[in-house]
């Protein structure tokens, strides 16, 4: 049986090509199937492409999970970083910007990443529309850099004042070396003037029509991906993960929340399902 393994290009990194080879090459000979590793333009794309039956395994966004057809895709495992299987999302400026609080924010220009992404676009509006700001006039010019990396960059090259995307776990002591921008410059100051609670970590998840040895092959090769250190390189390359943990439903009971409160009051970037 031959397998296609969709990923959206929000995940970004310099080395993305060759980790995507080596990434399929090492879990089609642990699976003992073939498979294609695809990237799509967006999540959007990849919840089309997911819809359409093109593909029978995709790294997905917990909104789209949370979100999306639970008896159509089978959550597997979760993203491992630094022990965590959560993260947040922040907003951020550089160092030397007069933005210091959401307040300032009236006028800025906005960079973020795709509109069903959690960290880089769902997330910081929902706290935006809670604190009583109205998104509508609040920014003068809104961009979609459609990666988290073209993000930083929008923020760091000034084609934009402010930028949304993922940091670490909100209680970590290392959350901002975990952060977007210290993916693309470490050293370059910022002041992070929003961050979120805890999100759960992106997952890799099945078409539901996939057999259950298959599933289980699958899911048994993602987990040992953490166990060797070749295996540990290529998913940090790829999905900035340290490896996988199996999936925990009860992880998207809060973000369930979150959208049904936003479908509540009539905002979300989607339709409803």
């Amino acid at each position: 049986m031959s397998l296609r393994f969709l990923i959206a290009r929000s995940i970004e990194h310099r080395e993305t090509p060759a980790a995507l080879e080596r990434f399929g090459a090492q879990l089609a000979h642990q699976i003992g199937e073939p498979i294609a590793i695809g990237v799509v333009g967006s999540y959007a794309d990849l919840e089309a492409a997911l819809g359409a039956g093109e593909a029978q395994l995709a790294w997905v966004p917990p909104i789209l999970l949370a979100d999306g057809d639970e008896a159509r895709l089978v959550p597997l495992v979760t993203a491992l970083r630094g022990g965590a299987n959560e993260y947040c999302s922040v907003l951020f400026v550089c160092a030397d910007s007069e933005l210091f609080t959401l307040a300032d924010l009236r006028g800025s220009t906005v960079a973020w990443v795709d509109k069903c992404s959690a960290a880089g676009y769902l997330l910081p509006r929902l706290h935006l529309i809670a604190e009583g700001l109205r998104l509508e006039t609040l920014f003068a010019t809104e961009r979609f850099c459609g990666s988290h990396g073209e993000v930083v960059r929008a923020v760091f090259d000034g084609r934009a004042d402010v930028g949304a995307t993922f940091g670490g776990p909100p209680d970590s002591p290392d959350a901002d070396a975990r952060s977007g921008f210290a993916d693309v410059e470490p050293q370059r100051p910022v002041r992070v003037i929003f961050r979120s609670g805890p999100v759960p970590a992106d997952a890799v998840v099945c078409d539901a029509t996939l057999p259950a040895d298959v599933r289980a092959r699958v899911t048994a090769a993602l987990l040992h991906l953490g166990t060797f250190a070749i295996g540990r390189r290529v998913t940090r390359r790829l999905f900035g993960a340290d490896g996988f943990a199996p999936f925990d439903p009860r992880a998207l009971s809060q973000l369930r929340s979150l959208l049904t409160g936003a479908r509540a009051r009539g905002w979300l970037p989607w339709a409803a399902p």
